[in-house]
């Protein structure tokens, strides 16, 4: 008996895990076919060189957050030597 209830419990848990990932991916998908401003559009998402584009976006906005940053550091870290 106690074996069926684990089974049947864990039968319930996936079957809802699966519900709520087909729900999430629902979500996702209407937010992503409503998208139709901005730089990338619905249509745009579903071609290649969009997913090149993400990786020039990505590495150009590290790249800023780095130049942003590295000064800030180097200034805390060259605060502690001494003279």
């Amino acid at each position: 008996m106690k074996a069926f209830l684990r089974r049947w419990w864990q039968e319930v848990t996936h079957k809802r895990a699966l519900a709520k990932e087909e729900r999430r991916l629902e979500r996702l998908h209407n937010r992503l076919c409503n998208k139709s401003e901005g730089i990338l559009t619905w249509q745009d998402y579903k071609h290649p060189w969009a997913h090149v584009l993400y990786v020039a976006i990505i590495i150009f906005l590290t790249l800023v957050l780095f130049a942003a940053i590295v000064p800030a550091i180097w200034l805390f870290i060259s605060s502690f030597k001494s003279t």
